[in-house]
């Protein structure tokens, strides 16, 4: 009886603390993800499409997620605006970006799944619905 015990009690603590903090809904929750995002300014510090990395499209510019779903990127030269926001669908959260120009922004206005976030970092990744091919982007922190 004493052995089952202790195998009862390893397995339950096993299970408690064996979680990620991918697997914390709350962590990777659409207002954790408005709260971290919407303070400074961010930069994409990876963007792969399909089959091929796209980063450099990204190079030098900067990210202001606004409270109210405004979202302003810039350079040195040149500045889009755009939308944002954060949901949760289907027991996942998602931000959705919305640019109309120029092309390499649209190619990320998608809904994109939180796959993590922290204080510095929020990892996004989006699946196709028509080749099934999987984007992943990552905003880091400046």
């Amino acid at each position: 009886m004493k052995n089952f015990l202790v195998a009862t009690t390893a397995m339950l603590l096993f299970a408690i603390t064996g979680c990620s903090k991918d697997d914390n809904p709350s962590v990777n929750s659409a207002e954790n993800l408005k709260n971290t995002v919407s303070s400074g300014t961010w930069k994409v510090t990876y963007y792969y499409d399909t089959d091929h990395e796209e980063t450099a499209n990204f190079t030098g510019y900067t990210f202001t997620f606004g409270a109210n779903g405004n979202l302003l990127v810039s350079n040195d030269i040149l500045s889009f605006s755009g939308k944002w926001s954060a949901i949760n669908d289907s027991n996942r959260s998602k931000v959705v970006l919305e640019f109309a120009t120029p092309a390499q922004f649209e190619e990320i206005s998608e809904d994109w799944e939180v796959v993590a976030i922290s204080a510095t970092e929020v990892q996004l990744k989006h699946v196709s619905g028509g080749s099934g091919g999987t984007d992943l982007l990552t905003f880091s922190k400046n």
